[in-house]
């Protein structure tokens, strides 16, 4: 599988490769979830290599992916459990 082995030699691709290449995986992750689990994985992973080039990969990689998946009720969610940290309980 093409995408199987993208995702095993990314950590050792060249900067601007891996950033087109990680750019490319995650604009595919709502096709399979698979896909999803294995991309943060392999992020994951290239988060400890010494590298700083393959780190500063593993973290855009990150922020892309927090951008493209938008969590439906995430801001009702934090203004709610904002509040109820701010409220005393009531007995």
């Amino acid at each position: 599988d093409v995408v199987k082995r993208l995702l095993e030699v990314l950590p050792s691709l060249p900067e601007t490769a891996a950033f087109r290449v990680t750019a490319a995986l995650i604009s595919l992750i709502r096709v399979s979830q698979k896909l999803r689990d294995n991309l943060i994985l392999t992020l994951r992973q290239s988060l400890f290599i010494h590298d700083p080039s393959t780190r500063r990969m593993a973290v855009s990689g990150f922020l892309q992916l927090l951008k493209r998946l938008k969590i439906k009720g995430i801001t009702n969610s934090l203004s709610q459990n904002s509040f109820q940290a701010y409220t005393c309980p009531s007995r």
